[in-house]
């Protein structure tokens, strides 16, 4: 089984952490004219960069992904 490439796409505005899927695969349309369904994956940041959320699709759903950040 062969290795599939997947593109990642990077909102470079900061988006609300509040927002679940439904939002953001709006904001995958509204902010880089995408399709949520592609199977790319999106990423999302928050203003102070501390927050980062992941949406992608496979064929049975959606995927989000969250991570928050913390300095040592």
């Amino acid at each position: 089984m062969g290795a599939q490439s997947v593109g990642v796409w990077l909102v470079a505005e900061a988006y609300d952490m509040r927002k679940s899927i439904d939002g953001l695969a709006q904001a995958v349309v509204d902010a880089l004219h995408r399709q949520p369904l592609s199977g790319e994956v999106f990423v999302f940041g928050n203003r102070a960069h501390d927050k980062v959320k992941l949406l992608w699709w496979d064929r049975h759903g959606f995927w989000l992904a969250y991570k928050r950040l913390e300095r040592e």
